[in-house]
């Protein structure tokens, strides 16, 4: 079976290469060896355009994305900010890692870099005018390997008539589907044991910041963009055909429809990172993992009265309990679908409540049973993710969307981090509904905003060499220790009253 697909993967290429004019293969190669070419091949072309480059390419893309990303984009630094700075040198050496072996390190490299420096490094020349130029997270981090597709996308034509099966059949990940695209950057940013990018209790221990819960879409707007939406190409060759091929609806709010999807993809990366994590490695049992547990049962002031107390517990009170916040916006989505789709991918409350049970009877719950049903969610969450992906969105759900959030708002048990996601899907899809230009809404976002701490920190640096992220940290930590439901709620309560004036 692998073999037929290799072939037709090659088939493909052939095709493409004949299609624009290059020799065709007698015999093709039964595999393809997808490899990483590392970051000068984009600069060739993606640090300024040349002199020779058609108009019809530019209205696709600019061809400074180079630039962009090595001005402003935080992944430029990513390694850097281990092996550069003090937390960075604290952290290797409370962990016993020699930061100047840094490629060996995997628990490090395997978010914090790229496959091509890791492989390379030693044979990799540091430029100085650009030394995080080869190191940390680039673009075939996130567009994945190039050596097979590289060649054939720069033949706009061919290339953009090419479905996106095919493309990632070469080794290109599909970015514009919002599904690929969550899943691809939480490995990161929520974590894939599958692929060695864990962020473990250890590495918290030792200096690593929190990771925040995250709201894809928003987090995506705050970086800064080296992309255009498709709809906000100017009019280009073939517009039309590849529309159809990549099933792109211009009209469609496409903002509502990435909460949506990056909500569910979050909840089964987060439940994925723990069925994963309940394998053995080395004969040596690793659950409990404690990074995937909520870290702020713990980690919070003592206080009387606490809000924790006030308002109960949804298991046994004391019991430590998985990350709340990946679940909160799934119902978002969910709700929309009709009873009969709904029923047929299974209901989630009965593995949930299992899982609760598991972890009420014992601490962290017994592995085996808890592998089993994070398993069984990742695999309904898989059939749901498919039912939302056909549906389409409009700019009269945006109105009914911000209510329900209003709505999830009034839980009594929505943490900080929960909170967040709630506060930042109301931003990302107050732009679409008929409220986005009412002050009055806007002002009581702001006052959410700052208790939130919804706007995240933008650039590479805030001071000297210190990355904003640790300039910023302290006031984060702050916020969700400050943090207080009722606040919250009723911040939340006065927004649904302004919703249906």
């Amino acid at each position: 079976m692998q073999s037929q697909k290799s072939i037709l993967i090659c088939g493909l290429v052939l095709g493409l290469l004949c299609a624009v004019g290059h020799d065709c293969l007698a015999q093709p190669p039964l595999t393809l060896k997808l490899d990483y070419q590392g970051v000068d091949r984009c600069l060739f072309c993606h640090q300024a355009p040349q002199d020779n480059v058609r108009e019809d390419v530019l209205k696709f893309v600019t061809l400074k994305e180079m630039d962009v990303w090595m001005a402003d984009d935080k992944h430029y630094r990513a390694l850097s900010n281990i092996t550069d700075t003090d937390l960075g040198k604290q952290m290797c050496r409370t962990l016993g890692i020699d930061v100047n072996n840094i490629a060996t390190a995997t628990q490090c490299v395997s978010c914090h870099s790229n496959p091509h420096w890791v492989n390379n490094h030693r044979t990799i020349s540091v430029d100085p005018r650009r030394p995080n130029l080869q190191t940390g997270v680039t673009c075939e981090s996130c567009h994945g390997p190039s050596s097979i597709w590289d060649p054939m996308h720069t033949k706009s034509a061919v290339w953009r008539a090419a479905s996106p099966d095919d493309k990632q059949g070469l080794g290109m990940l599909d970015v514009r589907n919002p599904v690929t695209r969550a899943r691809m950057c939480y490995s990161c940013h929520i974590g894939d044991a599958s692929e060695g990018k864990v962020v473990t209790h250890e590495m918290y221990a030792a200096g690593h910041p929190p990771l925040p819960s995250v709201e894809l879409e928003t987090f995506s707007h705050a970086m800064p963009a080296h992309w255009r939406s498709v709809a906000d190409k100017p009019d280009f060759e073939g517009r039309e055909q590849f529309l159809e091929v990549n099933s792109l609806r211009i009209g469609e709010s496409e903002r509502l429809r990435n909460v949506i999807l990056g909500a569910a993809v979050a909840y089964q990366s987060s439940m994925k990172l723990v069925a994963d994590q309940l394998r053995t490695e080395d004969g040596r049992d690793v659950w409990p993992q404690l990074s995937s547990f909520d870290c702020y049962a713990c980690h919070h002031d003592l206080a009387l009265p606490g809000w924790r107390q006030a308002r109960g517990y949804p298991g046994r009170p004391g019991r430590p309990q998985l990350n709340y916040w990946p679940s909160t916006l799934v119902e978002l989505g969910a709700s929309r679908l009709r009873d009969a789709r709904r029923a047929a991918i299974g209901d989630l409350a009965e593995p949930l409540g299992n899982l609760q049970a598991a972890l009420d009877r014992r601490p962290f719950g017994d592995p085996t049973v808890i592998g089993g049903i994070a398993a069984d969610v990742v695999e309904k969450l898989e059939a749901l993710i498919a039912e939302l992906g056909e549906l389409q969105f409009g700019g009269s759900d945006a109105d009914q969307m911000l209510a329900e959030l209003c709505q999830l708002a009034q839980s009594p048990t929505i943490d900080y981090e929960s909170a967040r996601q709630i506060g930042w899907a109301f931003q990302v899809i107050l732009q679409d509904s008929s409220y986005a230009e009412s002050p009055t809404v806007s002002t009581l976002l702001d006052g959410l905003s700052h208790q939130l701490k919804l706007q995240l920190p933008a650039g590479q640096a805030a001071a000297g060499d210190k990355p904003r992220i640790v300039i910023e940290l302290p006031a984060a930590l702050k916020a969700a220790s400050n943090y207080e439901p009722a606040d919250f709620r009723d911040r939340m309560l006065q927004m649904s009253e302004l919703l249906v004036k």
